[in-house]
């Protein structure tokens, strides 16, 4: 996700805590729910000011935030309504306890891409699939 500072900077942001669905890029084909996911967070934030709360940085540079519209935790909502999962790969600094009860409620209901029941991949496999398979 990208985002604009107040002074205009441009900032690469990725979400704290969570995993979205891979949206497809050039060749590489997207994850089921993608676009539904990258939507929705559009959505959330409708281009209006959001406080981003930042937690360092990743591998690629992107600054790990969690969003917030005004009380409202973007990463948290995003995982309840089944637009993402859990980041478990790496230790997760705050936040993060409170994203597993969501998700398993958006599991357990089947929302947003947990409809797809057993045919579902996380993000991880998916994309280490396409690495293995060179796509």
């Amino acid at each position: 996700m990208i985002g604009i500072t107040r002074n205009g900077a441009t900032l690469r942001i990725r979400l704290l805590g969570i995993d979205r669905p891979a949206v497809a890029h050039g060749t590489e084909p997207g994850q089921p729910y993608a676009e539904h996911a990258r939507d929705y967070l559009d959505h959330l934030n409708g281009g209006k000011p959001v406080r981003v709360d930042a937690y360092g940085r990743d591998q690629h540079e992107r600054v790990l935030a969690v969003l917030w519209d005004e009380q409202v935790n973007v990463n948290l909502l995003m995982a309840a309504k089944g637009c993402a999962e859990v980041f478990r790969r790496a230790p997760c600094v705050v936040y993060c306890q409170e994203l597993h009860a969501p998700e398993a409620k958006a599991r357990q209901d089947r929302v947003g891409m947990w409809a797809q029941g057993p045919r579902y991949k996380s993000p991880r496999d998916f994309r280490r699939r396409m690495r293995l398979s060179g796509t």
